[in-house]
Order: structure tokens, then sequence, then C-alpha cells
């Protein structure tokens, strides 16, 4: 379980939220590291507790994986012009497509609605920013 922790704790400390700070000492680096894992840690209690059993959170974190990671993954490894842009913005919006429609007891199955939203977003990326320069 530490390795479910620390694995996204690190993706946002070091991918996500360093970019946007420009003092980037080691000190400063493991300050952020650890408050991403509180976050992270936060966050998966706070989702915990609102399931009745293991067999609800693995559903979800499957279902989370499909519609946030899913579309911009494919797209990024077969497509020349997907972006990192359309790539986040595909992932945030497919995430917060299935949290809504899981909310609101959709008709539709929650894990479609965001799968679609993350798809027409990566999609969309592609036919109206082409051009959008790719990032290594």
């Amino acid at each position: 379980s530490s390795g479910a922790i620390l694995a996204p704790a690190s993706i946002l400390s070091e991918n996500l939220l360093l970019q946007y700070f420009p003092q980037k000492n080691d000190r400063f680096r493991l300050l952020l590291s650890r408050l991403s894992v509180l976050i992270i840690a936060f966050v998966s209690l706070v989702l915990a507790m609102g399931k009745r059993n293991i067999y609800e959170l693995v559903g979800d974190s499957f279902a989370l994986s499909l519609v946030s990671l899913f579309f911009p993954m494919v797209f990024g490894l077969y497509s020349k012009k997907a972006s990192s842009f359309g790539a986040i913005a595909s992932l945030i919006v497919g995430m917060v497509a299935w949290f809504v429609a899981l909310v609101l007891d959709s008709e539709v199955m929650p894990i479609v609605i965001g799968a679609l939203a993350s798809l027409v977003v990566q999609v969309g990326q592609i036919v109206l920013y082409p051009d959008v320069v790719k990032e290594d």
C-alpha cells in the first residue's frame, strides 16, 4: 500500500507541482514531496471512507485509470499530433466527468461517460490544435 501512495505523490510533486515553483533546491523538493504524500493519503482516506468494501474501491481505481489515463496514453504513443496539453486536459475532463456521473447516479454508466469525455477532449485537441508542439 505504500507504493500506491508514494507513486502518485512522486508524480504530483516532481512532474506537476515542481514546475510552478522557481526555487528548486533539495530542501524545498523534499518538503513538496512530503506534502504530496499527505495530500494523496488524505484523498485516499476520503475515497475509502465512502465505500462499503474493497471490491468497490478496486472497481473505482480501475475505472479511474480508464477514464483518465487510457486515451492520453494511446494517443501519446500512436499520434504525432497529440500534445501534453491535450493529454492533461483529457485526463482532467475524463476524471471530472466520471466523478460527476458517479455522484449524480447517472443512468449511463459513469465509466462510459468519463471515457467518452476523455476521448472527445483528446480528439478535439488533435483536430482543433494540431500544430501544438509535442513536448518530449
